[in-house]
């Protein structure tokens, strides 16, 4: 199954589902995207996409600080381990959210933008790409 931007997802969690929407596929690093977690858990089913407020992210406590953006495996989607299950468009202002660092470099997306001085590398989220059960885990933590 192919993902696409602004594609909707489903990340199953004991019982009940995270719901995700894709902000970042990148051209660049082989089977990473980044995608945000909707505030609130669903039984499969309960939730109407038509209801859906776009931009209300869950922020996520990780050791280097709050984020909104979770970096993971497509194949996850291609494999349908994380069913897609709709899709809604992305506000424009979802660039802001995937202006992060990887490897010392500063990226909008895919796209660079400078390099980074080391004092400003914690200024920007990294990308790190997680294992699906890795992002469970996160996920179930955040929920509690």
């Amino acid at each position: 199954m192919k993902a696409e931007l602004g594609d909707l997802i489903v990340i199953p969690l004991a019982g009940r589902n995270a719901l995700a929407h894709i902000v970042w596929i990148s051209s660049q690093m082989k089977n990473v995207f980044g995608f945000c977690i909707f505030n609130e858990l669903y039984i499969e089913g309960s939730f109407d996409i038509e209801k859906i407020t776009v931009g209300d992210y869950l922020k996520i406590k990780m050791f280097s600080g709050d984020v909104s953006v979770l970096y993971g495996d497509i194949k996850n989607i291609k494999k349908n381990v994380w069913s897609k299950i709709g899709h809604v468009d992305l506000q424009s202002s979802y660039k802001e959210m995937i202006v992060h660092n990887i490897g010392g470099s500063l990226y909008e997306g895919d796209v660079f933008l400078r390099t980074l001085s080391s004092s400003e590398y914690s200024l920007f989220p990294k990308v790190l790409s997680a294992g699906n059960k890795a992002i469970e885990n996160i996920l179930a933590q955040s929920f509690k």
